[in-house]
């Protein structure tokens, strides 16, 4: 039986929960979006580069000292990938300002997202446990945050040049959603079977 839940959890959140290194670049990450927009509406496409980069930058931190310092918390888990979302959304939206045919890709960053969501939601109410990033869905970010930074800091790169990019990012985009669904997959299956064996237990 489970101590707490998982919402249990996040209602007793403590200050020194809340207030850590890993917690504190995802708001962080989370305060550079409006930048992105003003810069890009600005066309002052460096600074651009510099606040997604700098982004990037501290998606990779964040993650490297919760992992190597033990930091990792229920909040964490929510506010990292929605830091990593919301920006990779905000920078497509910018770009089909001059690739109209980027749409496809916000499109299939938001079909992908709210797959999850509500997977993700089931495998929460069922398992009681909040999923964490793999490397696959970290990949998939990596090469989404690499290709629209060089989209971005190249303006006149050519179009069919960009289309290919975005192709990769694309493919990147789909292997992480289909990894992901197995995950949950297995993991409402290992809560089940965990289930059935206690139950088993009690009768006997």
């Amino acid at each position: 039986m489970k101590d707490k839940t998982f919402s249990n959890r996040i209602s007793g959140l403590t200050k020194k929960d809340v207030i850590t290194i890993p917690n504190i670049l995802s708001m962080f990450r989370l305060i550079l979006i409006p930048l992105i927009f003003i810069f890009w509406f600005r066309d002052e496409y460096v600074l651009t580069f510099i606040t997604v980069a700098a982004s990037a930058f501290t998606d990779v931190l964040d993650g490297f000292i919760a992992r190597k310092f033990r930091m990792i918390t229920d909040l964490g888990k929510f506010l990292d990938p929605l830091a990593d979302k919301l920006t990779q959304l905000s920078v497509l939206i910018c770009l089909t300002m001059k690739y109209r045919w980027i749409i496809a890709a916000v499109i299939l960053l938001a079909v992908k997202e709210l797959t999850m969501l509500a997977v993700g939601t089931r495998v929460l109410k069922k398992t009681d446990r909040m999923p964490y990033a793999r490397w696959y869905g970290k990949a998939a970010t990596a090469a989404l945050d690499i290709s629209t930074a060089l989209v971005i800091l190249f303006p006149d790169i050519p179009e069919a040049a960009a289309m290919v990019i975005f192709a990769v990012c694309a493919a990147l985009i789909i292997y992480s959603l289909v990894r992901y669904m197995m995950l949950y997959r297995e993991m409402i299956a290992e809560c089940t079977e965990k289930d059935g064996s206690e139950s088993e237990k009690e009768r006997n």
